[in-house]
């Protein structure tokens, strides 16, 4: 702080009196500074005086005057406050400056250091510092990667619920930009999740529900009669990527085509079923019941199998015209391809039975005559459009062949001819056999292939009989005919024929055993086993033959080639054996594999018959689907499966010890009982709980309770117990038996009126609520 002398009242007047004291009159009062002055006479004083002295020297001078003295002190004291004020500010000032000088001097040492530094590092230096900084800039890259990829995941099980739900309401077109958003946000962010593979797998299962769930609502479009969902499903297959893996149109075909397959044979199956309901036999199947309506004579023309078929697919397919013209050439191509399908489908069985039975192709050939114009009258085809048809081969010539062995090979030069159009008209039919009837039954009934197969057992005999060598070949065919014939017929109609009833004969024999309560499930399945065992004999009896007529070609071209048997016939016919031989063998083991898989399949139904004949028989007649509330019934908490289901669970467990691959006895039995039967018996008791609720048409809500129970129960037991047998595999009806678990929760679910809107479109809801519906109604007044 500043201290300053307090001025005197009369400055200028001291000023002016001082000056004229001191003799400078040079100049005005005003102008006179003491400071300079003084600084002044101090320099004249010169070197060697003393400032004390000189001080001394000029006070004597200034006493004289009272007021330079008050003039001096005033000075003397701003002389020291000036001072003071001077030499306090001066030391922080100089460190300041000092410690400014050693920054700066800091400073240049690290530039320069830093400069001589950067001089002196190397190119592979500066370039990993780049790198270094490139590495850092990716890594943020990475991070803002993962900070969105964090995001995708939170929102992924959301989508998937997303896709789930528009999958079942039927919205495909939907679910294709969805799976498309979904498919996006997978191939970028989620990649570098270390779960990536499994989301891929994930979404992997959601494109096959999706094929799944197509193909449904095609065969319930069909079934149903409803072109607007086949039209969904067609444009479905068409646009989205993932259906048909590049042949979405031959899909829709395949799936078309299929869901009208299962229709004709539902309606032909109730008419075969409805015209043999007096005839009190026990056997069921398709085959049987076909065998049994082709034996039960020419009284039934108009009703026989064949033109029942016929029937059925005309029926069928006027039902859908409309149905098949919501889409594109629905009504043209689509029409020809249901067509051949069902027929191809169809006729399978009717292979067997017609073998069994060669006296009887005169009726069959009728049949299939009036089968065909019945179709064509009933769908009022047009000539080219029944040409149109008929050009898809309706029939194959194999199939044909196998129907009616040599109907359609009636020359060597019709022999790689196929059926291009059936036989049309009763004339034909009857030019046909009158020329068979110039010929003997076993010549005319059978294949090109089996004629060659007698002229080689012909060839043998031939050396013999001491025939002579200019005997014409004319002469020799009906020898040829005789000799192959026999060879033919005691091997295909007696020991095949032989074989087949004993094996059909155990299989009813273990139908009639599973009608008992008590049904020992050890002596079913060595009877099983057993029937296993003759149908691999069948097969080594077949290979047998074969053997032996490679042996009677062999043993034949030795002697000819010798010279034995010269007969200009025998040479004839030599190079036509080597061709035919394995032609014949394939035929034969194509024969014998089309009668073991009927075997086959007469096993596993004897095998299934407990579960629908004893176990699950009244399943669907029970009191407790119409059961009201309040009336005994457990609350939803505690609802325990029903005793038909839970005695098929304890049915079903018989089967566990003979999930291993190591039993107790081992053998081709077992394999063929663990890798076949059983799967095929789980598949059956889950086809027959899904009919089983399928048949129920009034339902009240504990008894829908009752239902989910069941269902919920039947998935968990069927499916552990195919796991243990396929665990590689799924089971096909694992996935209905789910819808029908989720269309009772729907309804079950009170709180969720959306849900409930969404799942309207589901036909399993659909039949639900009209059973809810008929289970609630109040039942009718009594009439009086």
């Amino acid at each position: 702080m500043t201290i300053s002398a307090k001025p005197s009242s009369s400055r200028e007047v001291m000023m002016h009196e001082l000056a004229s004291s001191l003799g400078e009159q040079k100049g005005s009062a005003q102008d006179f500074d003491p400071v300079q002055w003084l600084m002044g006479e101090l320099g004249k004083a010169g070197k060697d005086a003393s400032m004390d002295a000189t001080l001394a020297k000029l006070s004597m001078q200034w006493a004289v005057n009272s007021n330079l003295n008050a003039l001096i002190q005033e000075s003397s004291v701003m002389i020291d406050s000036q001072s003071s004020q001077l030499m306090s500010s001066l030391p922080a000032i100089t460190h300041d400056l000092a410690s400014m000088k050693v920054d700066v001097k800091n400073g240049e040492d690290r530039l320069s250091k830093l400069i001589g530094e950067l001089e002196s590092k190397d190119k592979e230096e500066q370039r990993q510092t780049l790198l270094f900084i490139s590495k850092v800039d990716a890594g943020k890259e990475k991070l803002q990667a993962a900070r969105t990829a964090l995001g995708e995941a939170y929102n992924w099980d959301k989508r998937i619920q997303e896709l789930d739900s528009l999958l079942h309401s039927g919205e495909f077109t939907e679910f294709k930009g969805k799976m498309s958003e979904v498919k996006e946000a997978l191939n970028g962010g989620l990649k570098m999740l270390p779960d990536y593979e499994d989301r891929c797998e994930q979404i992997e299962a959601m494109e096959v529900s999706l094929q799944r769930e197509v193909r449904r609502k095609v065969g319930s479009a069909i079934d149903r009669c409803n072109p607007k969902q086949l039209r969904v499903c067609y444009d479905a297959y068409i646009d989205n990527s993932s259906v048909g893996e590049g042949k979405p149109l031959e899909e829709f075909n395949e799936a078309v085509c299929a869901a009208m397959n299962t229709v004709v044979q539902r309606k032909w199956n109730a008419t075969m079923q409805s015209s043999s309901s007096t005839s009190g036999g026990n056997e069921e199947g398709m085959v049987e019941v076909l065998s049994e309506s082709e034996e039960e004579g020419g009284d039934k023309d108009d009703d026989d199998g064949v033109t029942g078929f016929f029937h059925a697919l005309a029926e069928a397919l006027q039902e859908r015209l409309e149905t098949l013209a919501s889409v594109p050439d629905g009504a043209g191509l689509l029409m020809r391809k249901c067509i051949y399908s069902a027929m191809k489908e169809l006729f399978g069985p009717w292979a067997p039975s017609c073998n069994s039975l060669p006296d009887r192709p005169k009726r069959f050939l009728h049949s299939l005559m009036r089968g065909f114009n019945h179709l064509k009258r009933k769908m009022h085809f047009e000539e080219d459009e029944w040409e149109r048809i008929c050009s898809e081969k309706l029939l194959d010539s194999k199939l044909v062949e196998s129907l009616v062995p040599g109907l359609f090979l009636p020359s060597e030069e019709a022999a790689g001819g196929g059926l291009g159009y059936p036989l049309s008209s009763e004339e034909e039919i009857e030019e046909e056999e009158k020329r068979r009837s110039t010929q003997s039954l076993g010549d005319g009934l059978i294949s090109l292939e089996t004629r060659v197969m007698k002229y080689q057992a012909a060839v043998l005999k031939s050396g013999t009989l001491q025939l002579e060598s200019s005997l014409p070949a004319d002469a020799l065919a009906p020898l040829w005919v005789k000799e192959v014939d026999t060879l033919y017929g005691s091997f295909w109609y007696t020991t095949v024929n032989r074989s087949i009833s004993s094996m059909v004969s155990k299989v009813f024999k273990t139908y009639t055993q599973q009608g008992d309560y008590n049904a020992d499930l050890s002596t079913l399945l060595v009877n099983c086993r057993s029937i296993n065992q003759s149908v691999q004999s069948l097969r080594a009896g077949a290979e047998e033959f074969n053997s032996q007529v490679e042996s009677v070609a062999g043993k034949a071209s030795e002697r000819a080639l010798r010279g034995e048997g010269e007969d200009a016939s025998v040479v004839a016919i030599l190079p036509c054996i080597g061709n035919t031989v394995a032609d014949g063998d394939d035929d034969a083991a194509a024969a014998v594999d089309e009668v073991c898989q009927r075997v086959e399949k007469l096993i596993v139904e004897g095998l299934c018959s407990p579960i629908s004949k004893r176990i699950l028989r009244n399943y669907g007649s029970q009191s407790v689907w119409t059961r009201k509330e309040g009336s005994g019934m457990a609350s939803q908490s505690v609802v325990m499966p029903s005793t038909p289901v839970t005695a098929l669970s304890e049915h079903l467990f018989l089967y566990v010890p003979y999930l291993s691959k190591e039993t107790e006895k081992g053998g081709g039995g077992d394999d063929v009982l663990r890798s076949q039967w059983v799967p095929a018996v789980f598949r059956r008791a889950a086809q027959a709980v899904i009919s089983s609720v399928d048949g129920i048409d009034a339902l009240t809500r504990p008894g829908l309770r009752q239902m989910n129970a069941d269902l919920n129960y039947s998935l968990k037991i069927i499916l552990s117990l195919w796991n243990g047998c396929r665990a590689d595999e799924e089971m096909p009806e694992a996935e209905e038996l789910r819808r029908w678990i989720h269309a009772t929760d729907v309804l079950l679910d009170t709180t969720s009126s959306t849900a409930r809107e969404k799942a309207n479109e589901d036909p399993i809801v659909t039949k639900l609520s009209k059973a809810l519906e008929a289970g609630n109604r109040p039942p009718p007044p009594p009439t009086r």
